[in-house]
């Protein structure tokens, strides 16, 4: 059984610090991604991210009741809530403590809800649609399926209050819950979920890497004959490559990751959000006005990252 507050439990003979199960689940993990990868490339990724999205959606539904049930209801969790940190878990945000400025909270809103749409991994999903009609369908779909996933996680994690103690990593809170409880059966359903949609981001990246070192980098610069063997050759080669990347930087990651990821997301976001913008609803749009935006929506973020730094209002 593992323990709680912890999915992989720690282990004699580790690498970089973690331990053999986790070691084991990484092995696993990266292979079935890289095998399916390799083998259907983008349309692998397409249809793991619908089938995956379907496990995530039962997953939630399947622990919000039981969470639920374990702690008493909402009223329970939220108590349990105040009690711990106070009576800014159950009212607005700046109840009695420091929060951070509006304007923080409108540059954020603005980056994961309007700017994510430039994530080169969402516009490649977004240039896979075969008409207009299709992507109009799948935004209804996806409107509704955002609310059937993301209301019953709030509410599940308020009452995780109720039911975990304070946890160090907070990262570890649906495991956890999950172990806590259901049966061990139904916890390795649940726990599906969020592995699901960790699997469907990494197959849309390697795909979406993999085609900028070999079709954007290699074909049109360096050999623009290559035959398409070679390509697709080199093309499996780079997903094998990044997958490896990526799993020696998980066994050594850094306490700062989650900084990274802001920074490489909202950068990624403002280069490539107004050009894509610009080339759908703009006739007079150019290669040149193009390159324009992306160049300077980087040197706007890292601007005001230089500029945070020297305030005081931003860390390395």
């Amino acid at each position: 059984k593992v323990l709680p507050g912890s999915l992989f439990g720690a282990g004699a003979g580790s690498v970089a610090g973690q331990s053999p199960e986790f070691l084991s689940g990484l092995i696993v993990f990266s292979a079935v991604v890289v095998t399916y990868t390799i083998g259907g490339g983008f349309l692998a990724a397409v249809w793991t991210d619908v089938f995956q999205s379907i496990l995530m959606a039962v997953g939630v539904l399947i622990l919000f009741p039981l969470a639920l049930m374990r702690a008493g209801g909402i009223e329970a969790g939220t108590m349990a809530g105040v009690a711990q940190v106070g009576e800014g878990f159950a009212w607005a945000p700046g109840a009695g403590r420091a929060f951070l400025p509006v304007s923080l909270a409108f540059s954020m809103f603005c980056m994961w809800s309007i700017a994510g749409m430039g994530q080169p991994a969402t516009l490649v999903r977004l240039m896979a649609f075969r008409d207009t009609p299709t992507l109009r369908r799948a935004m209804f779909m996806l409107a509704i399926y955002n609310t059937l996933i993301y209301l019953p996680l709030v509410f599940t994690f308020i009452c995780a209050r109720a039911i975990l103690p304070p946890l160090e990593r907070t990262d570890e809170a649906m495991p956890t819950l999950a172990l806590a409880v259901a049966h061990p059966l139904v916890s390795g359903l649940i726990l599906a979920a969020p592995f699901g949609a960790v699997m469907a981001t990494v197959s849309a990246f390697l795909v979406q890497i993999s085609s900028a070192l070999v079709q954007d980098i290699y074909h049109r610069w360096i050999e623009p004959h290559a035959p398409e063997a070679r390509l697709r050759l080199l093309s499996r080669l780079a997903i094998l490559f990044v997958a490896l990347l990526a799993a020696g930087g998980t066994l050594v990651s850094p306490p700062y990751l989650q900084t990274i990821i802001v920074f490489t997301g909202g950068s990624a976001a403002c280069a490539y959000l107004v050009p894509c913008i610009m080339a759908c609803f703009w006739p007079r749009a150019t290669a040149r006005g193009a390159i324009a935006a992306l160049v300077g929506g980087v040197v706007t973020v890292l601007g005001l990252y230089v500029a945070g730094l020297f305030d005081g209002t931003a860390s390395l």
